[in-house]
C-alpha cells in the first residue's frame, strides 16, 4: 500500500499552502517527490523486516513533513525532534534491534534468511 497525502495528518489546508509555497520557489514537483522519496527510504529501511504498515507510516510522516519543511526553510523544533526520533527507530529496524519484527520472506536481495545471498548446494565430499 502507497502512503498517501492523508497519511500526513495535517489539514489539506496546510498541504495545499505548502504545495503553493514550494511552487512559488520553483520546486513545483518537490510535494509529491518528497513523499515518494521518503516511502521508498522507509521501505528499503525495513525491507529486510516484516513491519506493520501503520508502523511504516508512523515512521514515514516525520520524514516527509521534515523534508518539506526544511525545502521552505521553516523546520521547527518539533519537527526536526520527531525527524530524529523516527530516524533513530528506522535505524534500530534497519540494524534487526527490534525482535518483534520477524524476517522478511523471501529477505530483500533474493538470498534466504539463512543461506548465502548466492546460493548454492553444499559440496559433497
Amino acid at each position: 500500500m502507497a502512503f498517501t497525502e492523508s497519511d500526513l495528518n495535517i489539514s489539506q489546508a496546510e498541504i495545499d499552502d505548502v504545495k503553493a509555497a514550494l511552487v512559488n520557489t520553483g520546486q513545483a514537483n518537490a510535494f509529491v517527490n518528497t513523499i515518494a522519496e521518503r516511502e521508498r527510504q522507509v521501505r528499503d529501511w525495513t525491507a529486510a523486516y516484516v513491519v506493520p504498515e501503520e508502523t511504516l507510516k508512523r515512521l514515514w510522516r516525520p520524514l516527509v513533513l521534515f523534508h518539506i519543511y526544511s525545502l521552505l526553510e521553516q523546520v521547527t523544533k518539533s519537527r526536526q525532534l520527531a525527524y530524529d526520533e523516527a530516524m533513530k527507530e528506522l535505524t534500530a529496524i534497519r540494524d534487526g534491534e527490534f525482535t518483534q519484527y520477524p524476517l522478511a520472506d523471501p529477505p530483500p536481495g533474493g538470498g534466504s534468511a539463512t543461506g548465502s545471498a548466492w546460493g548454492s548446494d553444499p559440496k559433497i565430499k
